[in-house]
């Protein structure tokens, strides 16, 4: 970022669901946000697929995958075409 400071925004939300309560994590950015490349392959990520890249990213997957099963989401966006980047996870509030 040139000359701008990074400014990184954390909202937690409690959805309610008929399976029972979500918490809504979210964690934005005013960065340059991901490239279209890099967004496509971790949004499209198995918890059990390896990837050199992005390690840390796939561990929280895996991480996510062994907490939650299948009841976890994690998904990642940019907040429009000039910059910022989102990532929001969505668990089981009863863990």
């Amino acid at each position: 970022i040139d000359n701008q400071s990074l400014d990184i925004r954390i909202r937690i939300v409690e959805l309610q669901a008929e399976s029972g309560p979500l918490l809504d994590i979210c964690v934005s950015d005013n960065g340059k946000g991901f490239d279209p490349e890099v967004l496509g392959q971790l949004n499209d990520q198995s918890p059990h697929q390896y990837s050199e890249h992005n390690v840390g990213l796939n561990n929280i997957r895996q991480r996510l995958f062994l907490i939650y099963g299948g009841t976890a989401m994690i998904q990642f966006n940019n907040a429009d075409e000039s910059h910022g980047s989102i990532c929001e996870v969505i668990v089981p509030a009863s863990k």
